[in-house]
């Protein structure tokens, strides 16, 4: 496992860096007559990085990610710069809950996920919502998913994201229920124009789409 040994700073050259890798991308959309904004292109939460990166210079969850987000803020608006759709990847809202934070309560890890979701906010705080979209996960991976949190419980910390656009699992046996759960979040109010929940319906493990 990796490990956060000292303070998480973006390298000076890394926007640039972004520029020269997303170069291909805009060029290929140009010559298909297509504007940049009609494809994405993703980097990980604030969260995500900690989910997979063990915090032991901080020793503080809330601390730990309000500084990754300060060193992704920079990517983030370097993408966005681009004129490309931004799309920030969060597992760490559905899948952190049975991998990094397993040992936590289910309100234990919905704090963490709200100081999650809060860092992220502050790295996005330049970048207007209806270019964000994020991805919500619980993992794709060689094992059953008998441990995942209900979609019902995540989408109070998922709707406080400055995204417009909500992408998740949907396609699964063990998630294509969660669709009454987009419902009943839709009928609470937690999601309301201009916000968008975009079922995704191709799976790794299904033969038919």
């Amino acid at each position: 496992n990796m490990a956060c040994h000292a303070r998480p700073t973006y390298v000076l050259s890394g926007a640039q860096q972004v520029r020269e890798t997303v170069r291909p991308l805009l060029e290929s959309l140009a010559a298909a007559g297509r504007s940049p904004s009609d494809s994405f292109w993703s980097a990980p939460s604030p969260g995500t990085m900690a989910v997979f990166c063990e915090d032991r210079f901080f020793q503080d969850h809330v601390m730990y990610v309000r500084a990754l987000a300060e060193a992704m803020r920079p990517e983030y608006e370097a993408i966005a710069a681009t004129g490309l759709q931004l799309q920030i990847d969060c597992p760490d809202l559905a899948m952190g809950r049975h991998t990094r934070h397993a040992d936590l309560s289910d309100e234990a890890f919905l704090a963490v996920a709200e100081a999650n979701v809060e860092a992220l906010n502050y790295a996005l705080e330049n970048i207007p919502m209806e270019q964000v979209r994020i991805h919500v996960c619980w993992g794709n991976y060689a094992g059953p998913h008998h441990h995942d949190i209900a979609a019902a419980e995540i989408w109070p910390v998922v709707a406080k994201v400055k995204a417009k656009f909500i992408l998740t699992e949907a396609a699964n046996p063990r998630h294509a229920q969660d669709a009454k759960a987009f419902e009943d979040a839709c009928a609470r109010g937690l999601f309301e124009a201009p916000k968008v929940i975009v079922p995704g319906v191709i799976d790794t493990t299904a033969a038919r789409v």
